[in-house]
């Protein structure tokens, strides 16, 4: 079995370089690790590689990324169908490693259709991935399946890939200030390059940023959980709550159930006389006192109405989880986000 680790922007080049050399005869593209950012920078590649007119891409390119997007679609038929007026088709399947058909998956690859190229995408490790251990297991070499292994990168890779994306930008950036960053925020080029975008937009006419520039505008996610985000929810606090949430281990769509627990809390609270006493909506309610308490210094940042108008969207977004595809609900989830943060 071909495989190749991709750790630096080094090793990224040489392999779009490699790809378009020697592996443009690979059926199936199969991405682990949890390194995302060359994972979408190689996909692009390959789609200005394949197609060099838009028309083609938009005939011959379907993406599903999860199990909920192929409810009328099912992404191995759309891998047997030929293209359309192109060589190549190209099929994206993030998760992959979610769907309950294995079996299916590893009888297409035994047997790819060499039209189409397959590309499979999960966060997962190689040596735990079912299609790996399949055919490490049989011991079968097949020249048309190249694994891809995207780990997260060593802490000199990080300082590398930081200086040379500040060279780009025409900035320079000192130790102190790079240490500072790297301490903060999660240690993976995704996250490292979105924050770099922020900060040199925040600080487009300063050439030399210091550790004061990063501290001017770099949150602290680097040990960011779920209830920071919600926090910053309650808070209404809009570019916190969108910090956090690109640093959350989940998808943050899987945490409407717990934002609306902290709304219907909120409710309570409100239609409450404020003589009330904490444990006696918690009975009443039946939650544990200290989480009650720890919702009520935000009770003045909503109104009534604004409430129940958030959790009746919260259940528009629950229903959607089930009956939209995850790329719509994440849509819908993102717009709620922003109209009611500040």
């Amino acid at each position: 079995m071909q495989v190749e680790d991709i750790k630096t922007e080094k090793s990224f080049a040489r392999l779009k370089d490699k790809y378009i050399k020697s592996y443009s005869s690979v059926s199936v593209l199969i991405m682990l690790g949890e390194e995302e950012l060359f994972k979408k920078s190689l996909i692009t590649a390959i789609k200005s590689f394949l197609f060099e007119d838009e028309g083609d891409l938009d005939m011959n390119y379907s993406v599903f990324y999860d199990k909920n997007d192929t409810v009328y679609d099912l992404p191995l038929d759309i891998s047997n169908t030929p293209p359309f007026g192109s060589n190549k088709r190209l099929v994206v399947i993030h998760n992959y490693d979610s769907f309950t058909d294995k079996e299916d998956f590893l009888s297409y690859i035994e047997n790819p259709n060499q039209t189409t190229l397959l590309i499979l995408i999960s966060s997962s490790v190689l040596d735990k991935d079912f299609i790996y251990k399949h055919f490490s297991k049989k011991g079968k070499d097949k020249d048309d399946v190249l694994f891809l292994n995207f780990p997260k990168p060593k802490d000199s890779d990080l300082n590398s890939f930081v200086y040379s994306f500040m060279v780009e930008k025409g900035k320079k950036i000192d130790k102190e200030a790079l240490d500072y960053l790297l301490e903060n925020i999660n240690l993976d080029y995704t996250s490292i390059k979105s924050e770099l975008e922020k900060i040199c937009n925040y600080h487009n006419d300063k050439t030399d940023l210091v550790v004061d520039d990063i501290k001017d505008f770099t949150y602290s996610s680097k040990h960011a959980n779920v209830f920071d985000f919600i926090n910053a929810i309650l808070e209404r606090d809009r570019r916190k709550c969108f910090s956090v949430m690109v640093h959350l281990k989940d998808d943050a769509t899987t945490t409407i159930n717990l934002i609306m627990h902290s709304f219907v809390i909120l409710y309570y609270l409100k239609i409450f006389p404020p003589q009330a006493s904490l444990n006696d909506v918690s009975k009443i309610i039946n939650l544990n006192p200290k989480s009650v308490s720890m919702k009520k210094k935000y009770i003045n940042n909503f109104t009534l109405n604004e409430i129940s108008f958030i959790i009746s969207e919260l259940t528009r977004l629950n229903t959607l989880s089930v009956t939209k595809p995850f790329v719509i609900l994440k849509a819908y989830f993102y717009l709620f986000l922003f109209s009611i943060t500040k």
